[in-house]
């Protein structure tokens, strides 16, 4: 008999598997470096003063730290620091309070905080996209913007929008004055003027758009939006003032119902569709319903939200409880409006009422005499409208308690105790409770439970006694 002789191939670290081993290596070290970093950046802003906070937030706020890659996302009393970058989302915009300066952020806006470079203390906002509008105070530090190279300064007691896309940009300045800022010129920029800077070398003047409300004072001017077709330019040459075009407003759009403070019965809301309606007077681009247990639905997390639902919306089986709902639209011009929120109140639901006729009646005793003639016990009881079906429970009386002896969901007013054998010498409590069931036998409205007790009066065998039969026959 031949042996076959095996042959087995040696296997050698090839060098292929070295550079493997090292890469991956490589990318751990990488890794572990990047995690560290991060780490004691984390750390280092223990120790940092912040230059400000985010006063009011709604929607979608992000932060990156100078020096890191990812984006934190900001909630309210957010901490921001020196060479932090702030980004708000569409329809999403922010407040940064920075010590007598508000600096309001509009929606898809991006911004860089930096120290002014030639002021000492002040701050430099850098505008990279979207728009922003900055307040200061007498009492708050000077604020420099920075709007693709253009350096604005701001000082107290004024109020400026500026706006930057693509390569325009566009000041306003509302209330005091600005200055832009150009190889160690300054130009002011009064009150009540705009600036619209292109790619030509021109520069374009015209009174700013300011309205203010009804109820408010000169001090608090709200400037109207302002739409940027504009290229970026390489000198300031001064314009004839010319004819002010009117800016776009936002789509004008109303809730229509349910009307403010509806009251809606806690059953409609869970069996049928709530629906709620609004109307727009121009053209709307996107679109977002908002509902929310919140009186200002727009901040915090909602509970419903539904992005361009059309003009009408149904939701089904509301809850019971105090509702606000509103819709936040944007018009073809991109500009942003919300409705004033309306309050939905859902009421509870109430109880059917305890059935009444019942029987046996509370109090009834049942003796041996009728157990031999009937061996089982009849529960019946008057029907509940609105109901329709009725939870039957059996207790027994104990000295520490009642203790289940049966429970069904039945749909007449009558239940049978068909094994007489489970009850014993004692008191019994028996309850019924009307409810209304859906089709799919889940229940939408309970009752109050009716509750009549029992007796079962069957003697208790005693002892036997055994007499000594030898008494009987002594002799």
């Amino acid at each position: 008999m031949k042996h076959k002789k095996h042959k087995y191939k040696n296997h050698y670290f090839r060098f292929i598997d070295f550079l493997i081993v090292v890469l991956c290596l490589s990318v751990t070290a990488y890794s572990v470096n990047l995690f560290r970093l991060d780490l004691f950046q984390t750390i280092k802003l223990y120790n940092v003063q912040p230059v400000g906070a985010i006063a009011v937030k709604h929607n979608i706020v992000q932060r990156r730290i100078a020096d890191r890659v990812l984006w934190d996302r900001l909630a309210a009393e957010s901490p921001v620091y020196l060479g932090d970058l702030i980004h708000t989302a569409e329809l999403s915009s922010a407040t940064i309070d920075m010590e007598g300066r508000s600096i309001d952020l509009g929606e898809n806006t991006l911004i860089r905080i930096q120290p002014a470079p030639d002021d000492g203390g002040a701050l430099q906002i850098e505008l990279v996209d979207g728009s922003l509008n900055v307040a200061t105070t007498a009492e708050g530090a000077g604020i420099r913007l920075n709007l693709k190279g253009r350096a604005v300064k701001i000082s107290g007691e004024t109020a400026l929008s500026a706006a930057v896309e693509n390569d325009s940009l566009t000041v306003q300045v509302n209330k005091g004055a600005a200055a832009f800022v150009e190889e160690g010129e300054s130009k002011e920029v009064p009150s009540g003027t705009m600036i619209a800077l292109d790619s030509e070398g021109m520069e374009k003047i015209q009174p700013a758009v300011v309205v203010t409300r009804s109820n408010a004072d000169e001090n608090s001017p709200v400037s109207s939006p302002v739409s940027f077709f504009l290229v970026e330019h390489t000198a300031i040459t001064p314009l004839e003032p010319e004819e002010a075009e009117p800016a776009p407003v936002p789509v004008e759009f109303r809730l229509l119902s349910p009307p403010h403070g509806a009251r809606l019965p806690g059953l409609t809301a869970l069996r049928e569709q709530t629906v709620f309606k609004w109307e727009a007077g121009g053209e709307v681009r996107s679109s977002r319903f908002v509902l929310s247990r919140n009186s200002d639905p727009l901040r915090g997390r909602p509970a419903v939200e539904i992005a361009n639902p059309g003009r009408t919306i149904r939701l089904n089986r509301l809850e019971e409880g105090v509702w606000y709902w509103t819709i936040e639209a944007r018009g073809v011009n991109g500009l942003a409006g919300a409705a004033p929120p309306r309050q939905l109140r859902i009421l509870p639901i109430p109880l059917l009422p305890a059935p009444g006729g019942r029987q046996p009646a509370s109090g009834h005793r049942i003796n041996i005499e009728e157990i031999k003639t009937q061996r089982n016990i009849a529960f019946t009881w008057s029907a509940v409208p609105g109901a329709n079906a009725y939870i039957f429970t059996l207790y027994e009386q104990a000295e520490n308690g009642r203790r289940q002896i049966s429970r069904a969901t039945v749909t007449s007013p009558a239940w049978t105790l068909e094994d007489i054998s489970a009850l014993s010498h004692g008191a019994f409590v028996w309850q019924v409770e009307a409810v209304n069931r859906n089709s799919k036998g889940a229940i939408e409205q309970r009752g109050s439970a009716g509750e009549n007790t029992f007796i079962m009066d069957i003697p208790i065998p005693g002892p036997v006694h055994m007499e000594n039969p030898g008494a009987l026959y002594d002799s």
